[in-house]
Order: C-alpha cells, then structure tokens, then sequence
C-alpha cells in the first residue's frame, strides 16, 4: 500500500512510521531494508524518519556504528532533548502526548496529569529553539 500512496499522491514529502521497536519488524529487517530502497527509488526526495526500521542488530534510530538511521530522529518520545549537542546536529521530531502516556482513546483524562495549553506552548518553543518539531498526540 506504500507504493500506491505514493504512485497515488506523487507530492508526498515524507512519511512517518512507528514500529521499528516490534520485533517481527526486527527480524524482517532485510525486507524492510528492500522497501525503503524502492520508496526512495521511486520517490528520491521522500522523507523518512528512524522510527522506520532498525539496524540488523536491533538498533533503533542511532544504528550500532553510531549513525542516524534515515533522514530524521524520532528517537525523542515524550521527552525533548535538553541541547543541540544531544541530537547531534541531525533534524529530529518529539512526539508528546497530552495526557500522561496516553496514545489512543481513553475516556476518562482525569487519571493522569493532562498538559495544559502553557504546557504545550513552552514544548513547542523548546522545540524550534533547537531545531525541531514537536508531533502532538491526542486520542479521539
């Protein structure tokens, strides 16, 4: 179904995945190795971030070598980095929930500490004041 989003929607900037920490993904990493090489040839300026795949040795985002792995780091969930120098001069992306650890539908907010909307703003501050974005989460 990638292929026919992007043969669909050939504007496509880029793609945002999560999964890399499953360890079916892991273990078909040569094939998802072969998809990323057919994204990217069919669509070279395609952006993939690292939660995409991990490396053959279950390394997600910074591969064993010490590398980014793809274009972008998402290895920041639900915390922000405190400098330039952790994300290492790489564009990277936050992504934060609002309730406490809550990433789909729950019905009652009130079991955990919900951001509020100063909250939020001074992540997103913290965010572009280091180079980066912040993905905010929220169930239905």
């Amino acid at each position: 179904q990638l292929i026919e989003l992007l043969t669909n929607y050939p504007q496509t900037k880029g793609l945002w995945f999560d999964g890399s920490w499953d360890g079916a993904w892991m273990k078909n990493a040569e094939w998802v190795d072969a998809l990323g090489k057919e994204l990217r040839e069919m669509h070279p300026d395609l952006i993939i971030g690292s939660r995409f795949r991990a490396d053959e040795y279950g390394k997600r985002h910074i591969d064993s070598n010490g590398d980014l792995i793809d274009d972008y780091d998402q290895r920041f969930e639900r915390n922000l980095p405190n400098s330039l120098e952790e994300v290492g001069g790489n564009d990277w992306d936050c992504a934060m929930t609002i309730p406490e650890n809550q990433w789909g539908y729950h019905r009652d907010w009130s079991l955990s500490y919900v951001k509020t909307p100063y909250d939020l703003i001074e992540m997103l501050v913290k965010a572009n004041s280091l180079n980066g974005n912040l993905v905010i989460n929220f169930g239905p």
